[in-house]
């Protein structure tokens, strides 16, 4: 799967941390975003440039008054661990809120997808061994039983022929089994990435 754009990180990690700054903020390594994510300076001021110009990060207040009191905050509510973080600062605006919050759901029911579509893979492999045994039990089973009712001089072509097929039926259900991956359970996994 491609990466994702640099811009989709920066809101992610907006979104995860929580993070605000102050409207005034100097975007240097110190910057609250800046020092979050792994870029350089400038590419975080672009893409923050490009994340407030779509509505997705702007000026939001922050430590506004709640009508119901929460304990132990003083009727404060969003982030509240100082009053430097209360009043007008940028972050995430409720439409950024939204999307990051969209994606970071989408995200997660990809991954239980994946582990879903991987787990029924190795359950497929598993069938897939299992069958290539049951075959091999029973051809083994078959000419042993041939052998020990004649002796191998008295083989006709037929016996011949019979031992040739099942040989080459096995062998090429398990070269098809391998091509279609039910063999290797990571295999459909690297095929969809």
């Amino acid at each position: 799967m491609d990466k994702d754009p640099t811009w989709t990180e920066i809101l992610n990690t907006i979104y995860r941390e929580n993070i605000v700054w102050s409207p005034d903020a100097d975007f240097d390594e110190e910057h609250p975003v800046v020092s979050a994510v792994e870029l350089n300076v400038k590419t975080v001021q672009e893409n923050l440039a490009m994340l407030s110009q779509s509505g997705l990060v702007g000026r939001v207040h922050v430590g506004i008054q709640a009508d119901i009191p929460r304990p132990e905050m003083e009727s404060v509510i969003g982030i509240s661990d100082g009053a430097k973080r209360q009043g007008t600062h940028v972050g995430l605006t409720a439409r950024g809120f939204h999307v990051a919050h969209e994606r970071e759901v989408m995200e997660q029911e990809q991954e239980e997808q994946d582990r879903r579509i991987q787990s029924q893979n190795e359950i497929n492999s598993a069938i897939g061994f299992l069958t290539l045994g049951l075959l091999f039990i029973n051809f083994t089973d078959t000419w042993i039983t041939a052998l020990l009712d004649s002796s191998m001089s008295s083989w006709s072509i037929t016996m011949w022929s019979g031992l040739l097929a099942n040989s080459a039926v096995i062998l090429a259900l398990a070269v098809l089994l391998y091509q279609t991956g039910l063999l290797d359970p990571d295999s459909l996994m690297k095929r969809r990435d």
